[in-house]
């Protein structure tokens, strides 16, 4: 049976997962420590009220673009399927879990309960001298090329990349 870890990232209205709304899902599925960027899974989401401009600055998603796509109630429920039971993959995976918790008790759906692999943890843990663990730092750190950043599909492919260079680094199993 294959090894499978869903990495995923979001985007969002806010930090707030009980007041703003996602408006990005993007995942990829890690199978047997290959990264399948060919299985990819994403969404812009409708958030049905207008994107602070601060949230548009940083992740450059706006109001045009969001503008007649599915909103939560039909996306949520395609990645929950897509994600199918497998451990989850984030950097900083409690404020994307948290919004996919808050998504699925609003639209009483029932949330992953795989494992978490969180990338921030494995580098506080691997590289706990460090004070910066973002992931931007997280890459420069591992000499990950840095392209595209804020925007779902590319931030969890720089993700998928610091996980499997983390888990090799680590001396406990990730």
């Amino acid at each position: 049976m294959a090894d499978v870890i869903i990495a995923f990232d979001l985007e969002t209205t806010g930090l707030d997962a009980g007041r703003d709304d996602i408006v990005e899902i993007g995942a990829v599925p890690i199978i047997d420590g290959i990264v399948r960027a060919d299985c990819a899974f994403h969404s812009l989401v409708d958030p049905d009220r207008p994107i602070p401009p601060d949230a548009s600055a940083i992740h450059g998603i706006t109001n045009d673009m969001v503008r007649g796509r599915p909103r939560i109630d039909v996306v949520l429920p395609e990645f929950l399927r897509y994600v199918g039971g497998h451990p989850l993959l984030a950097h900083n995976a409690v404020f994307d879990c948290g919004f996919i918790q808050a998504a699925c008790r609003r639209l009483e759906l029932t949330p992953p309960a795989g494992c978490v692999h969180d990338t921030l943890t494995l580098s506080r843990r691997i590289h706990a001298a460090e004070r910066k663990h973002d992931l931007e730092s997280v890459c420069r750190r591992l000499a990950i090329e840095i392209g595209n950043r804020h925007r779902s599909i590319d931030d969890v492919l720089l993700t998928c990349q610091a996980f499997l260079l983390l888990r090799e680094r680590d001396a406990r199993p990730a």
